[in-house]
Protein backbone atom coordinates (compact mmCIF):
# COMPACT_ATOMS: atom_id res chain seq x y z
CA UNK A 1 0.00 0.00 0.00
CA UNK A 2 3.16 2.19 1.30
CA UNK A 3 5.08 2.02 -2.12
CA UNK A 4 2.13 2.31 -4.46
CA UNK A 5 1.18 5.75 -2.52
CA UNK A 6 4.47 6.54 -2.73
CA UNK A 7 4.62 6.07 -6.66
CA UNK A 8 1.44 7.64 -6.95
CA UNK A 9 2.54 10.52 -5.04
CA UNK A 10 5.96 10.90 -7.37
CA UNK A 11 3.30 12.20 -10.12
CA UNK A 12 3.81 15.45 -8.67
CA UNK A 13 7.33 15.62 -9.76
CA UNK A 14 7.56 15.20 -13.55
CA UNK A 15 4.31 17.71 -13.25
CA UNK A 16 6.51 20.58 -11.56
CA UNK A 17 8.87 20.26 -14.54
CA UNK A 18 8.82 23.05 -17.10
CA UNK A 19 10.98 24.42 -20.36
CA UNK A 20 12.35 26.78 -17.98
CA UNK A 21 15.22 24.39 -16.56
CA UNK A 22 14.84 21.31 -19.27
CA UNK A 23 14.33 21.13 -22.71
CA UNK A 24 11.48 20.20 -24.79
CA UNK A 25 12.32 16.57 -24.88
CA UNK A 26 12.56 16.32 -21.39
CA UNK A 27 9.61 18.00 -20.97
CA UNK A 28 7.93 15.62 -23.11
CA UNK A 29 9.05 12.66 -21.07
CA UNK A 30 7.85 14.01 -18.19
CA UNK A 31 4.71 14.18 -19.67
CA UNK A 32 5.13 10.51 -20.77
CA UNK A 33 5.65 9.44 -17.27
CA UNK A 34 2.35 10.90 -15.58
CA UNK A 35 -0.33 8.90 -16.80
CA UNK A 36 2.32 5.80 -16.17
CA UNK A 37 3.09 7.13 -12.11
CA UNK A 38 -0.49 7.91 -11.52
CA UNK A 39 -1.88 4.33 -13.20
CA UNK A 40 0.82 2.12 -11.54
CA UNK A 41 0.60 3.65 -7.82
CA UNK A 42 -3.16 3.85 -7.80
CA UNK A 43 -3.13 -0.17 -9.14
CA UNK A 44 -0.59 -0.70 -6.61
CA UNK A 45 -2.52 0.38 -4.06
CA UNK A 46 -5.91 -0.36 -4.87
CA UNK A 47 -5.51 -3.85 -5.71
CA UNK A 48 -3.25 -4.58 -2.18
CA UNK A 49 -6.51 -3.16 -0.77
CA UNK A 50 -8.54 -5.47 -2.94
CA UNK A 51 -6.17 -8.81 -2.15
CA UNK A 52 -6.42 -8.48 1.53
CA UNK A 53 -9.88 -7.73 1.88
CA UNK A 54 -10.29 -11.04 -0.88
CA UNK A 55 -7.92 -13.14 1.77
CA UNK A 56 -10.04 -12.60 4.54
CA UNK A 57 -13.03 -12.83 2.44
CA UNK A 58 -11.77 -16.43 1.65
CA UNK A 59 -11.21 -17.31 5.59
CA UNK A 60 -14.42 -16.05 6.23
CA UNK A 61 -16.35 -17.87 3.70
CA UNK A 62 -14.74 -21.07 5.02
CA UNK A 63 -15.37 -20.60 8.79
CA UNK A 64 -18.42 -21.98 9.13
CA UNK A 65 -17.15 -25.59 7.48
CA UNK A 66 -14.97 -25.41 10.59
CA UNK A 67 -11.95 -26.64 8.80
CA UNK A 68 -8.22 -24.53 8.26
CA UNK A 69 -7.73 -23.31 5.20
CA UNK A 70 -4.34 -22.12 3.96
CA UNK A 71 -4.43 -19.04 1.27
CA UNK A 72 -0.89 -18.62 -0.04
CA UNK A 73 0.54 -15.61 -1.21
CA UNK A 74 0.17 -16.48 -5.17
CA UNK A 75 -3.51 -16.82 -4.78
CA UNK A 76 -3.76 -12.87 -3.50
CA UNK A 77 -1.46 -12.15 -5.85
CA UNK A 78 -3.33 -13.03 -8.93
CA UNK A 79 -5.37 -10.18 -8.68
CA UNK A 80 -2.52 -7.62 -8.26
CA UNK A 81 -0.39 -8.87 -11.21
CA UNK A 82 -3.68 -8.91 -13.23
CA UNK A 83 -3.95 -4.69 -12.62
CA UNK A 84 -0.02 -3.78 -13.24
CA UNK A 85 -0.46 -6.07 -16.32
CA UNK A 86 -3.02 -4.66 -18.35
CA UNK A 87 -2.12 -1.11 -16.60
CA UNK A 88 1.04 -1.60 -18.26
CA UNK A 89 0.18 -2.83 -21.89
CA UNK A 90 -2.59 0.13 -22.19
CA UNK A 91 0.08 2.30 -21.23
CA UNK A 92 2.96 0.98 -23.45
CA UNK A 93 0.46 0.70 -26.52
CA UNK A 94 -0.82 4.87 -25.32
CA UNK A 95 3.51 5.66 -25.14
CA UNK A 96 4.28 3.82 -28.40
CA UNK A 97 0.62 5.14 -31.07
CA UNK A 98 -0.07 8.19 -29.47
CA UNK A 99 2.30 9.74 -26.29
CA UNK A 100 1.27 13.08 -24.74
CA UNK A 101 3.50 15.89 -25.65
CA UNK A 102 4.38 18.56 -23.96
CA UNK A 103 3.34 21.99 -26.38
CA UNK A 104 4.69 25.72 -25.70
CA UNK A 105 1.10 28.54 -25.68
CA UNK A 106 2.02 32.01 -26.41
CA UNK A 107 -0.46 33.84 -24.33
CA UNK A 108 0.87 37.58 -25.12
CA UNK A 109 3.22 38.99 -27.73
CA UNK A 110 4.51 42.98 -27.76
CA UNK A 111 3.88 45.32 -30.87
CA UNK A 112 6.48 43.33 -33.09
CA UNK A 113 4.49 40.16 -32.65
CA UNK A 114 7.58 38.54 -29.84
CA UNK A 115 6.12 36.26 -27.30
CA UNK A 116 6.34 37.61 -23.72
CA UNK A 117 4.20 35.02 -21.81
CA UNK A 118 4.97 31.74 -22.85
CA UNK A 119 2.65 28.93 -21.00
CA UNK A 120 3.90 25.31 -21.49
CA UNK A 121 1.28 21.97 -20.53
CA UNK A 122 1.20 18.76 -21.53
CA UNK A 123 -1.12 17.75 -24.48
CA UNK A 124 -2.82 14.85 -23.93
CA UNK A 125 -6.25 14.79 -26.33
CA UNK A 126 -4.80 11.91 -28.43
CA UNK A 127 -4.13 9.97 -25.61
CA UNK A 128 -7.55 9.69 -23.58
CA UNK A 129 -9.06 6.74 -25.15
CA UNK A 130 -6.00 5.00 -23.61
CA UNK A 131 -6.14 6.82 -19.91
CA UNK A 132 -9.74 6.16 -19.88
CA UNK A 133 -9.23 2.01 -20.49
CA UNK A 134 -6.70 2.48 -17.84
CA UNK A 135 -9.46 4.67 -15.58
CA UNK A 136 -12.16 1.59 -16.70
CA UNK A 137 -9.77 -0.98 -15.62
CA UNK A 138 -8.74 0.40 -12.10
CA UNK A 139 -12.31 0.61 -11.43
Amino acid sequence: ICVGAIIMVCTIIPLSIDHGWVSLEGCTRACISIPWLGAMGFSMTVSALFTKTHRINILLNNANRLHRIKVTAWDVAKPMMFLLSVNSIVLSVMTALSPPAYEMIVERTDSFDRPTDIRGQCNFSDSYAYIGSVCAVNL
